[in-house]
Parts: structure tokens; C-alpha cells; sequence
């Protein structure tokens, strides 16, 4: 199996995704796209950092209440029942709610109650949806209804959930009790089929129990559960999958796989003839085990406590206990299994095979004390964070026949400072991802693509060629090489993706080539750029491209461009009806708008700490989000009233405005518009105006209120 880890790129709202709201969903979305690289970080489970937008938990996580403490409510009469802040509230419903829509409604509008739930008698039409609770942190304990499906991301990242049950046989849903850090047991009364990630990243949960058959278990479903120490079924369930010792075995054609493996248990491990196969997830979780030994005349075989094949091709687990600094892989192996080695502290050397094909996904993921990764010459294929978080790694060398190397392969190998790769047929996503001694890359001649995030936090990269024919710089590429003076793009290069040089704060000059577009933010935070010129071949500039750049005193354009123009080095569409771009470092005080512009882009003056004044003609129909946000010395605006609409965040972070008036005609403000105005103190809003978004005055301390109609 491969994993695909979660990445948490910042996008903002362009790309779906804005503030706080944005990151609890991005976090969820990993279940989606869930983890199939074996996590074997040194208790055993997730090498990936939680998302960060869990809620804080309560004090404590007892048990559900006694039975004579439940109170009884129908679900439509939920909004009765009073649940105070910080009070322990158990609760049975019953009654019709299709979806669970009145019972969530209820727990969302109470986050600070610590909320038992028991909805074994509630009808909720057969399925629960997708991230139904996802994130609710007052729910501490739930029986959900009898069910047939529970939707994706239903109850992810519910920081406080201790205990979760199923009344009836349903399908669990990709990631659908993921991230829930505090859940220590689940329970399925009349067994299951668990979805994709379907119990990932729980990192307490130490028991789950099947009433009736596992029906399938996806990718993942079990992954990363560094407490997990019993997986129960019934003996008599019948269906593909059994357990002993709280241990779970699949049944399959060529015979029994070993599919979880107790977290606590270790030392010895026998297998019995009957398992022909051991999972790169069983392998993940076997954080205390020194030595295999596989009984004769199976499909495995055990050497000096080493896991292989029957016939020795495979070599499909090294204990992580094997206190061996040194170990020579031996001739007859072909591949190196997923996570085989992975986590083990105490390998310094490893020597593979002349002979090697393959190396596995995670197959030495958080060897900690490796030094050195030979890679041999007939190995084509090296798995997706193959040497992931092998953090005493100096020195990589790929050979000339290795083509294919996996996404994040070398990621977070923070001493890696010699790469020897020059055939590398392509770069992939995270390939180089937190290599902060790397100094320097020269990219293969072939390679037409970097992939994204390929040096993201390469913080001592000080130089990198790239060849003739590359044609993308992927999003994040090149995030916050810090020590990186200069990059030259070659001619064939036309798409630089979001974020791709963002935080290359010794960048001296923006790469531009003759790119087509560049992507979102694609030099935010360049302080070293004082100027730009978009080449002519440019068709797209994404939004806050320079936002950030401290600097940067002029944007221009080549002659011949058709797409954009230059007014008084601010960047405009070539039809002067968009301002794209007002350079972060032009210390003007005032400026005014010109009077043909209808529009202003997302962040387009976001970050000038110079501005104090700026006119908005008559005209401008839409202020885009973030366009002037933390333009921290801007006093007052007004704004006109051809513009309809006040986007989210326009004027977030403008921390000397004190006065601001919105014209008769001005219908939408935006969630966060004006939040963190923190010296605001008038504000006029029209009658025209029909919506205001959340926390659109959020710390805005000094606003004694808002009159209507022009008043202030």
C-alpha cells in the first residue's frame, strides 16, 4: 500500500479555504486522502503533526454517566433543555430527526457543556453525514442511532470524545472517528465495514470491540494507534477477519495475514505457519518487539530475529527493538517491504543488496540514527517517504537507473546535506520537504516538473540549478528557503504554483522567466525583492503574489504584454479595470485609485505599512477580500457606493483606522471585514445594507457602536 500524507498548504480563501473554519476542514480532509505510508513514529504511531485546529479539551474524560443520571428528550424539543457552560449533561433522545440535523444543532449551539449522548432509540432516517459533529467539542460520549451508513468525516476531530458505540451493522465512512485524540474505546454492537482512515490518529484509543463480523477494512482504518492493544471479535462471526490475543488476522487466498498487532505487546513475535503475510500497518504498530520468529514449512521465514519471504526475496520486517548499529541486507533480497525498518533508533548503517529492485513506502521511516542511504544501481522504484524523519541522514545517493522516487522520500531529514541523484527522472511532491542542511540541488536534465513542496524549509539551501525543459514550479516548491540568493527559471518554464518562492526572504530578484502564471502568494514574505517586471508572456497573476514584500517599491511589465499594465509601478489588468497588485514598500501616504478601475483584486494592498489615506472613486463595484488588510497606518476610508459588495477581511488588521464609512448602496460586508481595527471608533453603515458576516467588528475594542443611514 501507499500513503498519501496530508499536506496543510496555507491557501486562503481563492482556494477554498479561509481563516480558522478552513483549517478544521482541511485538517478533516485528510481522512479523504488517508494515510497509507505505514506511520511508525517511535511509540508507533503518527509521524504526521494533528491538525492544528482542534478545539482545547475540557479538564477530564470520565466515564459516561450512571444510567439514573440520563435525562429523556424527544428530538424536537431539544431547544428546551437547558445546558449550562462547563455542566455535565447526559442525554437520551428520541423520536424522528433525519440526519441527526436537530441533535447536532444542539450540540453545536452548547460547546462549553460536557454532553453525553445515548441515540440508540432515534430514528435519523438510516445515515448520518458527512462531518455531521466534525469538531464539536463538547461531545464526550455518544450511542449513535441504528444507522446503515455513518457519512465521512461524521465525528472527526471531536477533541473531547472519549467513548463512541453502534447500535447496528453500518458502514463507517472514510475518516468518519479520525483525529478524535481523547476517544479511548469504540464498540459496534452488530459489527461493521470501516471506510478509509475510518479510526486514524487516535492517539488514546486502546480498544475497539466488534459485536458481530468486520465485514472490510479500508486503507488506513486502523492507522496510527499507538495505544491501540485489543481488536475483538466474536469467535462464531464468521466474515473475512478473527482476532487473537487482540491481535487481527484477513483471511486471504494464499492464506492468513497479520493486519494489527497489539500495541504493548513485544519481545518475541511467533507466527505460525498459517500467516502468510505480515501488513506494513502490523508491522507500524510492533513498537516493543525485538525478534520474529516464523515457524517452517510457511510463506515467511525469520533470520537472526529478521522477517523475509519464504524464499528470502522479500525482507519483510526488522524488529525495532534489534539493538544493532550496523546490518547487511542479504543477496538474495529483491525489495525491501513498506516500513520494514521503520522507527528503529539504533541503525546507523544499513548495506543493500547489489541486487535490489525495490524499495517499499516507508521502509526506514524514522531510523533516527541512519547516516547514510546507498541506494544500488538496479533499484527502480524508491516508496513515498522511503526515508522519511531519518534525522541523522548526511548523505543520499540515488543512482543513475533509479527513476522513480516517491513523494516525500527524504522529507524532514534535517542533517541531510549531500544528495547525489543525477538521473532522477522527476522531483516529487515533499521529495526534499524540511531538509534544513541541504545546501545545494542541481535538478536533473529530463525533470519537467518540481514538485510541490520539493525543498519547502530547505532553510540552508544556498543554490539550485534547474535544467533546460523544465516546465512547472510546483506549489510550495521553494517555501521558505531562506538562504536561497537567486534562482534562474529556463525559458521553457510557464507555471510557478501558489506559494512556490513564498518565504525566501534572501531572494534578491522574483524568478519570473516567461511564466504564463504565477500562482497565489507565489513570493509572499520576500523582503530581499525591490523590484519586479512581469514578463510579457504572463497571462495570471494570482492574488497577494508580493504581498509581503517589504521592499518591493515597483511592479512593471515588459513591453509586449497583453494581460497586464504598469500605472506608477502598481499593477493593473491591461484593461485598467482590475488593480491587481500595489507594491508592499512604496512609501506613499496617500493614493488614489485611478478612475477607470472597477475592481480591487484580494490582497492588493494587503501589508503596506505606509498608506495612510486612500481614495475610492466612484465606480469600484466589489472590494475583494483581504485587499487591505494589514495595511497597519491607513485612518479612515469610505468607501463608495458602487461598490456592492465589502469582501471578507478587506480591512482585517488596519490597526490605526479609526473612522469608516460605508456610501448608500454598499448591500454585502463581509465575515471579518474590519476585525483587529483595534483603534476604530466610528463607523457609518448604509440602509442598503443587507448582510454582515461573522465577526465582521471581531476585536474592535474602541467601537462604542454603529449607527445606520450616514449617522456615525
Amino acid at each position: 500500500m501507499k500513503r498519501e500524507k496530508f499536506h496543510q498548504h496555507n491557501h486562503r480563501e481563492s482556494a477554498g479555504r479561509k481563516g480558522s473554519r478552513a483549517r478544521l476542514a482541511a485538517a478533516a480532509a485528510l481522512a479523504l486522502a488517508l494515510p497509507l505510508i505505514p506511520s511508525c513514529g517511535a511509540g508507533g504511531g503518527a509521524s504526521s503533526a494533528p491538525p492544528q485546529a482542534q478545539a482545547e479539551p475540557l479538564p477530564a474524560a470520565p466515564e459516561p454517566s450512571a444510567p439514573e443520571a440520563w435525562q429523556e428528550a424527544e428530538a424536537g424539543s431539544l431547544g428546551s433543555v437547558a445546558a449550562d457552560s462547563g455542566a455535565r449533561l447526559s442525554l437520551r433522545v428520541t423520536g424522528a430527526d433525519a440526519g441527526g440535523a436537530a441533535v447536532e444543532a444542539f450540540v453545536r449551539a452548547h460547546p462549553s457543556a460536557a454532553i453525553d449522548l445515548d441515540l440508540s432509540a432515534l430514528d435519523a432516517g438510516g445515515s448520518l453525514p458527512e462531518r455531521w459533529m466534525q469538531g464539536a467539542p463538547s461531545l464526550r460520549s455518544v450511542v449513535l442511532p441504528p444507522v446503515a451508513e455513518v457519512g465521512a468525516l461524521a465525528l472527526t476531530l471531536c477533541p473531547n470524545l472519549v467513548r463512541a458505540e453502534l447500535t447496528a451493522r453500518a458502514d463507517v465512512g472514510a475518516g468518519a472517528l479520525s483525529w478524535c485524540r481523547s476517544l479511548r474505546s469504540v464498540s459496534f454492537r452488530e459489527g461493521a465495514s470501516l471506510g478509509d482512515g475510518s479510526l486514524s490518529e487516535c492517539e488514546s484509543l486502546s480498544r475497539v470491540e466488534f459485536g458481530g463480523a468486520l465485514g472490510s477494512l479500508g486503507a488506513g482504518a486502523l492507522s496510527s494507534l499507538p495505544a491501540l492493544d485489543s481488536v475483538e471479535i466474536p469467535q462464531d462471526a464468521g466474515g473475512s477477519f478473527r482476532t487473537e490475543g487482540g491481535a487481527l488476522y484477513e483471511r486471504r487466498a494464499e492464506g492468513e495475514a497479520l493486519v494489527r498487532f497489539p500495541a504493548r505487546s513485544g519481545g518475541v513475535v511467533r507466527l505460525g505457519a498459517g500467516v502468510a503475510d505480515v501488513d506494513a500497518e502490523a508491522v507500524a504498530s510492533m513498537a516493543r518487539v525485538a525478534a520474529f520468529e516464523a515457524e517452517e514449512g510457511g510463506r515467511l521465514a525469520s533470520e537472526d530475529g529478521v522477517l523475509y519471504s519464504r524464499r528470502g526475496a522479500e525482507l519483510v520486517a526488522y524488529p525495532r527493538l534489534k539493538d544493532e548499529r550496523n546490518f547487511l541486507v542479504p543477496s538474495s533480497v529483491r525489495a525491501v517491504r513498506a516500513g520494514a525498518f521503520c522507527a528503529n533508533p539504533s541503525l546507523r548503517s544499513v548495506v543493500l543488496p547489489p541486487n535490489l529492485e525495490r524499495i517499499g513506502a516507508g521502509a526506514f521511516a524514522g531510523c533516527s540514527s541512519l547516516r547514510e542511504a546507498a541506494v544500488p544501481e538496479p533499484c527502480a522504484s524508491v516508496g513515498e517517504g522511503a526515508f522519511e524523519g531519518c534525522t541523522s541522514l548526511r548523505r543520499a545517493e540515488i543512482p543513475a537507473r533509479s527513476a522513480e522516487v516517491g513523494a516525500g522520500a527524504f522529507r524532514g531529514c534535517a542533517a541531510l546535506e549531500e544528495v547525489s541523484a543525477p538521473s532522477l527522472a522527476s522531483v516529487a511532491d515533499s521529495l526534499f520537504e524540511g531538509c534544513a542542511s541541504l545546501r545545494r540541488f542541481s535538478v536533473p536534465a529530463g525533470v519537467r516538473r518540481v514538485g510541490a513542496g520539493a525543498f519547502r524549509g530547505c532553510r540552508s539551501l544556498e543554490e539550485a540549478e534547474l535544467p533546460a525543459g523544465l516546465e512547472e514550479i510546483g506549489e510550495g516548491a521553494f517555501q521558505n528557503c531562506s538562504s536561497l540568493p537567486a534562482l534562474r527559471l529556463p525559458t521553457s518554464c510557464r507555471e510557478a504554483g501558489a506559494w512556490a518562492f513564498a518565504g525566501c526572504s534572501s531572494l534578491r530578484e522574483a524568478p519570473l522567466g516567461r511564466l504564463r502564471s504565477v500562482g497565489a502568494f507565489a513570493f509572499e514574505g520576500c523582503p530581499g525583492i525591490r523590484r519586479v517586471e512581469i514578463p510579457a508572456s504572463c497571462e495570471e497573476v494570482g492574488e497577494g503574489a508580493f504581498r509581503g514584500c517589504s521592499n518591493l517599491i515597483a511592479i512593471g511589465v515588459a513591453a509586449g504584454g497583453e494581460s497586464f499594465r504598469s500605472d506608477g509601478g502598481v499593477l493593473l489588468s491591461r484593461n485598467g479595470a482590475s488593480l491587481v497588485a500595489y507594491p508592499s514598500g512604496l512609501e506613499d501616504a496617500e493614493f488614489s485609485i485611478p478612475i477607470f478601475v472597477t475592481r480591487i483584486e484580494p490582497s492588493a494592498f494587503a501589508g503596506n505599512p505606509f498608506l495612510r489615506s486612500v481614495r475610492i472613486p466612484a465606480g469600484v463595484e466589489e472590494l475583494r477580500y483581504d485587499s487591505f488588510a494589514g495595511c497597519t497606518a491607513l485612518a479612515s476610508v469610505s468607501v463608495p457606493g458602487t461598490v456592492r459588495r465589502v469582501g471578507a477581511g478587506a480591512f482585517r488588521g488596519c490597526t490605526s483606522l479609526r473612522s469608516a464609512v460605508l456610501s448608500e448602496g454598499v448591500e454585502e460586508l463581509g465575515a471579518e471585514a474590519f476585525s483587529g481595527c483595534a483603534r476604530l471608533r466610528a463607523v457609518s453603515l448604509p440602509h442598503s445594507l443587507a448582510s454582515v458576516g461573522a465577526g465582521a467588528f471581531r476585536d474592535c475594542p474602541m467601537l462604542p457602536g454603529m449607527s445606520s443611514g450616514g449617522g456615525r
